[in-house]
């Protein structure tokens, strides 16, 4: 894969990405950047394509027309498999019988990220989106902070 080095700075970058699901459009040409070791949030109501972004993001869906660039790599149509990046499901149907902890350390064990750097990264993101009192729990005791726990996620 070639990197192109116009974007190499940037982690995720869409332009103009369009997805359409016949005549509807989910998506409308957006066009964003997310810095390396940015925490960047899609807000928006129901059905105004955040979760279509974030699956096609992923490899999961294609868009309909568009760009997606990973760390400069043009991954448009690369499959999910080949992309280096994880997805979190906003359903918990995927992993039920885990903590909070270890879903959101599950893609950084499959990345082959150890031990306290595991630790460390997923303090700072719970830290960042989560409330002082679940949060000291879920820190001190990650066994503790079970699935009806979590923090009601948004739904898109």
């Amino acid at each position: 894969m070639e990197v192109n080095p116009r974007v190499a700075e940037v982690d995720v970058r869409l332009v103009n990405v369009t997805k359409k699901f016949g005549d509807a459009i989910a998506v409308d040409a957006i066009t964003l950047d997310v810095s390396d070791g940015e925490f960047f949030t899609l807000l928006g109501p129901s059905g105004c394509g955040k979760t279509t972004t974030l699956r096609m993001i992923g490899g999961f869906e294609q868009p309909t027309s568009g760009l997606i660039e990973l760390k400069g790599v043009d991954v448009t149509f690369l499959p999910a498999h080949e992309r280096d990046v994880n997805t979190v499901f906003q359903s918990y149907a995927l992993f039920p019988h885990l903590t909070i902890y270890e879903n959101v350390a599950f893609g950084l064990r499959r990345s082959g990220i150890k031990g306290d750097e595991i630790k460390r990264r997923v303090a700072r993101r719970w830290s960042s989106c989560s409330s002082s009192a679940l949060r000291s729990e879920f820190l001190h005791n990650s066994q503790a902070v079970k699935h009806s726990a979590s923090p009601s996620p948004a739904r898109s």
